[in-house]
């Protein structure tokens, strides 16, 4: 898969920076796809790492879909509360 990379990672113990393309097995959420293979991947990526779902197993849904990318450091929202609960 070909990336390109939206900030620095450090790949293999080697630091790449922002712009860097590359041809990897692995994707994270902060690499922009450069072929059709490496964008699936990353879609996918971006719905694990900030996907939010609603529901009950088995009903579950994404609460935004694509996922908004949020902070890592504050990467969910704050579900609303009812009387009796979260919803």
């Amino acid at each position: 898969m070909r990336v390109k990379l939206l900030s620095p990672h450090v790949i293999d113990n080697t630091l790449y920076l922002k712009d860097h393309v590359l041809d990897i097995s692995i994707v994270t959420p902060l690499m922009e796809g450069l072929d059709l293979e490496a964008r699936a991947a990353i879609d996918l990526e971006k719905v694990r790492v900030f996907g939010v779902y609603a529901g009950r197993w088995p009903h579950l849904r994404l609460v935004d879909d694509p996922p908004i990318v949020r902070p890592l450091d504050n990467n969910r929202p704050v579900p609303p509360f009812t009387q009796g609960g979260p919803r």
